[in-house]
Parts: C-alpha cells; sequence; structure tokens
C-alpha cells in the first residue's frame, strides 16, 4: 500500500507540521506501507482563508497535489492528522470523498486511530460528517471573529493590521497581547506638518517629495492616505461606523475636516494641484454660453470650439479679480460675513451632535451594566450613528474652506501674495462666481483693468443677490 502524508497548519508554523508528518511516518511504518511522498500546506483550509495568489484557494498547493495524486492512482491511502487538516468547505470535501472512493484510495485519520475505506457507506459517512461539523466550527469562528471586531471597534480599541505612521503599538508585558497604541516622535510631527500643508493647498505631490528620503521614499498616495486616515484624531471606523478610539489623537478634529474639505474640493477634481498653472481656468465661464474658460497664450477663450464666445487678455483681468478678492478679505467682518451659516447655528449642530454622541455612549454602559437590553443597543446603533454622520457633515459645511480662512484679514495681500497658486483658487472658488462677457465696441476706458472689469458685469460674490454690475 503507497501512502502519502498530507500536513497543515493554518498559522504556517513549520514545528506543528513536522509534527504532522513525524506522526504520518510512524504510521507507515507501524501499517507497512511505502512511503509515497509527503504534501504541506501553511494555509487555512475553511472559505474564510485568505490565501495567496490568483484565487482563493490559490495558496493550497499541497492540497492541489494530493488530489492530483488521488485522481492519478499515484497513492492508496492518504494519512491526516485529523480530517479539519483536509478540506473545511463542505462542497469541495464530499468531491474528494467522491474522487478517494471512485479511484479506491483510503484515508487514515491519525486522531481517530483508524483507516476509513471509502467504499464503505459508514465510513463514508463518518467522514461526510465530519466534513460538515468541520465546516460548522468554522462557520462559528468566523463569527466570533467579527464580534471581537465589532466589539474592539465599540471599545475605542485601535484597529489590526500595520501600525499607522506616528504611532507604536503597546503591549502587555505579561501575556504579549495587544493593548493600544501611543503617539511616537518624530513620526508625529511629520503627521501635523503633513495635515498643515494639505489643509494650506499645497499640492500632494509636493508634500511628497518633500518627505521623500532614499531610505524612506513617499509617494502621492501615502500622503493622501494618511491625510484621510481618521485614526489621526482618535476615530475607529468599523464597517461604516466610528467609534472613540481610546488612543491619543495627533491632529485636532478642526484641522481634520480642514484638511478633508481641501481633498473633497470639485476644483481638485477637475484639475490636478501639481498641473495648475493659471489663477482662473475652469473658474471663470462664458457669460454667453456658460462654458468654462481656458487659458491660450496670454488671454482667457472661451472653451466653446465651434463659437469661442468671449475671449479677454488674462494679465488685466487676473489683475482685477485678485484686487477685488483682497479688498473684501481685508474688512473686518470678511470671516462673518462668508460664513454659510450663523454661528449659532453651528453651535446647535455641535451641541446636539455631543448630546448624540453621549446618548449612545450611556446606552452602551446600561447594555453592559444588564439595565437596558440589547434590542435596545441594536436599535441605538443602527440610528443614531447616522444622525452623528449627518451633524458632522452639516458642521464641515457650515465653515469656510481653511485656505479662505487663513486669508482674511487686514494683511490680506501680503497672504495672498504668499499663498500657493492653489490655495488662491480656493479662494476664489469660495468667494465668488466669475462670469466674462462680451467686451464693448466703440467704448473708451481708462485703461485694460477698467476694461475687464466691465466685462465682469455679470459676476456676483457667493450669497449676494446683486451682480458686480449692480454696484458699478
Amino acid at each position: 500500500m503507497r501512502a502519502s502524508t498530507y500536513g497543515r497548519q493554518s498559522s504556517g508554523k513549520a514545528k506543528s507540521i513536522a509534527e504532522q508528518l513525524e506522526e504520518g511516518q510512524r504510521t507507515k511504518d507501524e501499517q507497512g506501507w511505502t512511503d509515497a511522498g509527503d504534501y504541506t500546506d501553511g494555509s487555512s483550509a475553511s472559505r474564510f482563508g485568505k490565501l495567496p495568489g490568483s484565487g482563493k484557494n490559490a495558496g493550497r498547493s499541497g492540497w492541489t497535489a494530493v488530489s492530483d495524486a488521488v485522481n492519478r492512482g499515484a497513492i492508496d491511502v492518504l494519512i491526516l492528522w485529523e480530517s479539519s487538516r483536509g478540506d473545511r468547505t463542505p462542497e469541495t470535501w464530499f468531491a474528494f470523498l467522491s474522487s478517494c472512493r471512485t479511484n479506491g484510495v483510503s484515508i487514515h485519520v491519525i486522531q481517530h486511530g483508524r483507516t476509513y475505506n471509502l467504499s464503505n457507506a459508514r465510513d463514508w459517512k463518518t467522514l461526510a460528517e465530519d466534513g460538515v461539523n468541520n465546516a460548522y466550527e468554522a462557520e462559528l469562528l468566523s463569527v466570533r471573529t467579527k464580534r471581537g471586531h465589532a466589539g474592539a471597534a465599540k471599545a475605542g480599541l485601535p484597529p489590526g493590521g500595520p501600525t499607522p505612521y506616528g504611532y507604536k503599538r503597546t503591549f502587555d508585558p505579561d501575556t504579549g497581547k495587544r493593548i493600544g497604541q501611543v503617539v511616537s516622535i518624530p513620526e508625529s510631527l511629520v503627521v501635523q506638518q503633513l495635515f498643515k500643508d494639505v489643509s494650506k493647498g499645497i499640492p500632494i505631490l509636493r508634500i511628497a517629495e518633500s518627505l521623500s528620503e532614499p531610505s524612506d521614499p513617499w509617494d502621492p498616495s501615502r500622503v493622501r492616505r494618511i491625510a484621510r486616515n481618521p485614526v489621526y484624531v482618535a476615530v475607529r471606523r468599523h464597517n461604516g461606523q466610528e467609534y472613540a478610539g481610546q488612543w491619543e489623537p495627533i491632529v485636532d478634529k478642526k484641522l481634520f475636516y480642514d484638511v478633508q474639505q481641501v481633498l473633497s474640493s470639485p476644483d481638485r477634481r477637475i484639475t490636478r494641484p501639481g498641473r495648475q498653472k493659471y489663477l482662473l481656468t475652469y473658474l471663470a465661464v462664458c457669460d454667453v454660453c456658460g462654458e468654462h474658460l481656458d487659458h491660450v497664450k496670454d488671454s482667457y477663450r472661451c472653451s466653446n470650439r465651434r463659437k469661442h464666445c468671449v475671449s479677454i487678455q488674462a494679465a488685466p483681468l487676473e489683475a482685477v479679480i485678485t484686487q477685488l478678492i483682497v479688498a473684501r478679505l481685508q474688512k473686518a467682518d470678511a470671516i462673518a460675513a462668508l460664513m454659510k451659516t450663523s454661528p449659532a447655528d453651528t453651535r446647535a449642530f455641535e451641541g446636539e451632535l455631543l448630546e448624540v454622541k453621549s446618548r449612545l455612549e450611556d446606552i452602551r454602559r446600561r447594555v453592559m451594566a444588564g439595565t437596558l437590553s440589547i434590542e435596545t443597543l441594536e436599535v441605538a446603533e443602527t440610528q443614531l450613528p447616522q444622525r452623528i454622520a449627518e451633524l458632522e457633515t452639516q458642521i464641515r459645511q457650515a465653515t469656510i474652506p481653511p485656505a479662505l480662512r487663513d486669508m482674511a484679514g487686514p494683511d490680506a495681500q501680503a497672504r495672498w501674495n504668499a499663498a500657493t497658486l492653489t490655495a488662491q483658487r480656493s479662494v476664489v472658488q469660495a468667494l465668488c462666481e466669475i462670469r466674462v462677457g462680451k467686451g464693448g465696441r466703440g467704448t473708451r476706458y481708462a485703461n485694460k483693468q477698467e476694461v475687464a472689469l466691465r466685462r465682469l458685469g455679470a459676476s456676483r460674490w457667493h450669497g449676494d443677490d446683486k451682480t458686480w454690475g449692480d454696484y458699478l
């Protein structure tokens, strides 16, 4: 009888696999079977296993070789430490049993101390039932794992996986179990500066280049992942919900949401920040047909190729726009006038947000204490996080863009001059709707800037019913 042993350990520990192979060899010697070679895998046998390769089970090359040996008639007996070491997916396990029965291959289970003849109905039933039980255990383990992840999220524990840049893990000195994470210096200072740079409108590519070192290269996707990660404000996301994390934040929430607003700006999606060269491309539109203006040579021109309705020299137009915007930002009440909602409305949103979060935490504590039912918590977990997300969105929308807020004040001109082009474009987009009309014939103006101002008559400040032409 030609016999082969199949050894598998889901965590891939070589010592455990070696022990299985030793027991298999001992069985071969005791039974007088001929050694036909052994097969091993370090991968999970259940449907939940995350395996390398192109498919979910691509990592179990050893088990694939076993199936091939059975179908080729290369072995007479397959030795397993226990039946679950084979296959925990019932559909494929039953198919494997059928292949063994067709090809006259028996299965010896060391833990059972017995060799099963698949031609025997009782033996086939025993291994088939083992397959169902093994699959059931895998399902239970998956449920427990998911509950564990959900429980860890609700408890505010940091997520698994790689440690976020700027933090380092902490472990229980007795058990070695991960218990949390703490801020790591100087990496956390890099994170803080990264958020500040993004909020100022500095292009992601430029930030990545400034952080790159030969031993630690950065790319834009890495910068963007950090800038989008709520872990830096001590927030844990799980299944679309957010939970307060039990670790120290690296950046404050105001800066974090400023960055989200910058990254979500439609202007960034229209034009790549690293390629922006002109102040008004895609922002100014043709007052005749509504198409945006492109920068062509030294002019802004309607992008409607059939008509090219309007064309205006770039330098005087940009000079007029800059003059108007700086004057508006220099006003004493500039910030208050630019708020989309009143400070009272924003405070009301923030107050309700704190109330809803406190209510949810109180329900969780009372359920843990046994004074409220689990059904009450399930209802709260369904409804309250949605309201929390809505309020956070309203608060973000109630604030003005960070680039605009940082530029307002008596020294607006100096701040405008020092700002990046991306930040300047953000201010233009947040403040006004720019529409350029056709030039009038036969009309004399003092200079080209006055010509540009007259052609901006249909433009308006956001939130203002009057156009700039109404003020002339």
